[in-house]
């Protein structure tokens, strides 16, 4: 049974299509707008035809990729995820290639030669390894709904990562908060003291309620964390006085870090980069600020698991065996890491007593 490719023109762009006969009916189907996708799903569809495993009249392998991505998103990926619009951000390049196309056409070749094309197109191994676990849990559902009956993303290995070991050094963090300093956001200065002094990821900074910050016990409850666990962080004297400050200057007294609608700021990554630029530091992420808190933390002499919990670096069993570190004993080890933030630094207690009180 030969099964044809021709395509099809129209307004938005050119669609590819099967077109064969099946027990003496005539067949089509569009595939999309990639004429190897179609190639590919041709032969595919020989091969079941041959092997008697075609069942055009099942109507769970008419489901499209597109039609998918809509329910997995609203069933899925935002009732279960938090980085729910992360997804969609992945989704505009995977729509373009597999969007048209019926689930159960979709082979792993497909899904490899969609691998290839991202590498060869410079995107890196780390973004491309999340397009295809983005796939692989797509199709994982799509199975649970009884769409599909395997998944053809699951046989294909992911890349090997280059881990990432970038990091500030001493004269970069001044050259940063100098000209964080200067910044036309005003919030950019207390981010960066907050992420340098605790190593706190992004969200767990962006979603901070001043209700979680503890000016009294000079602690920060972190609630909202990528691995589900709640942590305490302590304050160094020099992020106590920063959002001490902030407080006083903040217009909305609910989120620390909100807009102008009350709402918590989505990014800071135009103010960031615009401050990288005048500090003339390169190849350096948001997420390295993180990096960089773990790494001087441990050159400045605190110990690496009292690092972890701090940090939230950490996994369930790491969970049960630091539990027993108090919030004030994290905060006088980390006295040691702010004379290393500020060299020039003069710890004045009792000035901070006052005026706290």
């Amino acid at each position: 049974m030969k099964v044809r490719v021709f395509e099809r023109k129209g307004k938005k762009g050119s669609t590819w299509y099967i077109d064969f006969m099946y027990k003496g009916r005539r067949r089509w189907e569009a595939i999309g707008a990639d004429r190897r996708l179609a190639e590919l799903a041709a032969k595919k569809r020989e091969m079941e035809i041959y092997e008697g495993k075609y069942f055009p009249e099942n109507s769970k392998t008419k489901v499209r990729f597109r039609d998918l991505t809509e329910e997995y998103i609203e069933k899925h990926s935002k009732v279960r995820k938090r980085s729910w619009r992360r997804d969609i951000g992945t989704l505009k390049h995977l729509l373009p290639v597999f969007g048209d196309m019926f689930l159960a056409d979709i082979t792993p070749r497909m899904i490899e030669n969609y691998r290839l094309k991202r590498g060869k197109e410079g995107v890196m191994p780390a973004t491309i390894n999340r397009e295809h676990a983005l796939l692989k849990n797509m199709f994982t559902k799509a199975m649970d709904w009884e769409y599909i009956q395997e998944n053809p993303a699951k046989r294909i290995r992911l890349a090997k990562e280059k881990g990432r070991t970038r990091f500030l050094t001493k004269e970069e963090i001044h050259r940063l908060l100098e000209a964080a300093e200067e910044s036309k956001a005003p919030h950019l200065k207390p981010i960066l003291v907050m992420a340098l002094s605790t190593g706190m990821r992004r969200g767990e900074m962006l979603n901070l309620r001043w209700e979680d910050v503890d000016f009294n016990r000079r602690a920060i409850q972190v609630k909202r964390t990528k691995n589900d666990q709640p942590r305490e962080v302590p304050m160094t004297d020099w992020l106590f006085q920063t959002l001490w400050s902030w407080r006083k200057k903040s217009l909305d007294k609910s989120y620390v870090f909100a807009n102008t609608k009350g709402q918590p700021l989505r990014d800071v990554r135009t103010a960031f980069k615009v401050a990288l630029r005048k500090a003339e530091i390169e190849d350096f992420r948001f997420h390295d600020l993180r990096h960089t808190a773990a790494s001087q933390m441990y050159m400045s002499g605190l110990d690496i698991k009292l690092i972890k919990e701090i940090g939230g670096w950490k996994t369930l069993a790491m969970v049960d065996r630091y539990s027993h570190l108090t919030t004030e004993h994290k905060r006088v080890a980390m006295l040691t890491y702010e004379s290393f933030l500020q060299p020039d630094y003069v710890a004045n207690l009792k000035q901070i007593d006052e005026v706290h009180s």
